[in-house]
């Protein structure tokens, strides 16, 4: 929009191929026609585009967070380290290497904002503090109303809550050294364990008997399972690509999965892998677009999961059937959300249906009912806000009764200080 007033002009759109949810952070380069943003989608990159051929151009690799430009560098936050780096505006390209500018920078790894700023002369501010943003694990009701919580912080990225409701299994991140484990907290005692101990594992979901996890490893498509009992852990595969345990069959038999390969053009599928004999893997939902972030209802009759059909992300059920030699879902599907939809969770009686905003920033809950093999959902009702800092994908899950939903949140408290410095460029030529 002219900076004089007029109508404002859309120079970007979501690319529902690719799950994007949204464009964020924009940044106009000094030579007035190129720019930089923050695309939020699966795999979330620095975009660029040019005002004048109103095209989007080459994405900026090896970054993911927002930027800030100054004297011929490109600032951003990698991990929790805020590094410089030279740049050309108008040919999009670097012409050194990262230097760093401050340690133990603030990120809010939800959104993928950097907390500094820095403006042409060689000023800028940042806030430090703890590495990443720390959550806390707490229960409230279906009005919002903290209810409880568990001692203590940590980077929580993702939980599941026991079938008997007494134990969780928490994704905890060390953002900074790029490390996850499984912890398991129990809630009666009001105790933790770690659980794993390769510092690559996460996305932890319980087994329907509460005996087992499945969980994935590494930076590849890897698939685990522990026996809680004996200890025993099973590598289901490992392939090139990116995996997510998203869920159990009902007879404990197959663990649900996302799966993204890295061919050119890959797209998110969910599959399924059997635990039983030769650990087989079999598709069971491939769509035009990225199909993802999976859940079964408890009966093991319908899938749920987010597609982008419709240009953004939307909660979608189709049928799923167990019964055959190899499972696999029906070519039926009826949309839940009607606004944009993330991360499905099913209540423990199939009757209703969880779900985010697609900024993760409310929740809804949908009935749900299925006769005939035709689904009836009601209207999508609001329950509460939730905080606008939370862990990451699965950030909460839901009692058996329905009444309670246990969340991974930012805790309430002060922030750290600013920090402003002067002539930022002499720090990085010592």
């Amino acid at each position: 929009m002219s900076a004089a007033g007029g109508s404002p002009v859309q120079i970007t759109k979501l690319d529902p191929s690719k799950l994007e949810s949204s464009h964020r952070f924009p940044l106009l380069l000094p030579d007035g026609d190129h720019y930089l943003f923050v695309v939020q989608a699966q795999r979330t990159v620095l975009a660029s585009g040019s005002l004048k051929t109103g095209r989007r151009l080459a994405d900026i690799p090896g970054i993911d967070s927002s930027v800030g430009y100054s004297q011929g560098s490109l600032l951003f936050v990698r991990g929790a380290t805020l590094l410089a780096q030279a740049f050309d505006p108008a040919r999009l390209q670097f012409s050194s290497d990262p230097v760093e500018v401050a340690d133990k920078i603030q990120a809010d790894s939800q959104f993928n904002f950097g907390i500094f700023s820095v403006s042409s002369n060689g000023w800028l501010v940042y806030q430090a503090g703890a590495t990443g943003l720390s959550q806390q694990l707490v229960w409230i009701d279906r009005t919002g109303k903290q209810l409880g919580s568990v001692p203590g912080a940590g980077n929580y990225a993702g939980i599941s809550l026991s079938p008997s409701g007494k134990q969780l299994l928490v994704e905890v991140d060390e953002v900074s050294a790029g490390k996850r484990a499984i912890w398991l907290f129990d809630l009666v005692a009001g105790t933790r364990s770690r659980l794993t101990f390769n510092d690559a594992s996460g996305d932890p979901i319980w087994s329907h008997d509460g005996g087992k996890l499945a969980f994935d490893v590494g930076q590849s498509a890897e698939l685990h399972v522990r026996d809680l009992a004996s200890g025993v852990e099973t590598a289901l595969f490992s392939m090139p690509g990116e995996s997510i345990a998203e869920g159990w069959s009902p007879d404990n038999r197959y663990v649900l999965l996302g799966l993204h390969g890295n061919e050119a053009n890959s797209k998110w599928e969910i599959w399924i892998a059997d635990t039983a004999g030769q650990h087989n893997r079999y598709p069971l939902l491939r769509a035009s677009t990225d199909a993802q972030w999976a859940r079964l209802s408890p009966d093991g009759k319908w899938l749920a999961y987010v597609g982008g059909e419709t240009g953004r992300p939307e909660i979608y059920v189709v049928p799923v059937d167990f019964a055959a030699s190899q499972p696999k879902a029906g070519a039926n599907k009826w949309q839940i959300s009607t606004d944009g939809g993330l991360f499905p969770v099913w209540a423990h009686d199939g009757r209703e249906l969880f779900f985010t905003n697609v900024s993760q920033t409310t929740l809804y809950a949908a009935q749900f009912t299925a006769a005939g093999g035709m689904v009836h959902a009601g209207t999508a009702a609001k329950l509460f806000d939730l905080s606008p800092h939370h862990g990451g994908a699965f950030f909460y899950d839901v009692s058996s009764d329905g009444k309670k939903l246990y969340v991974a949140e930012a805790p309430q408290g002060g922030s750290p200080p600013l920090t402003v410095v002067t002539n930022w460029q002499a720090r990085i030529k010592k």
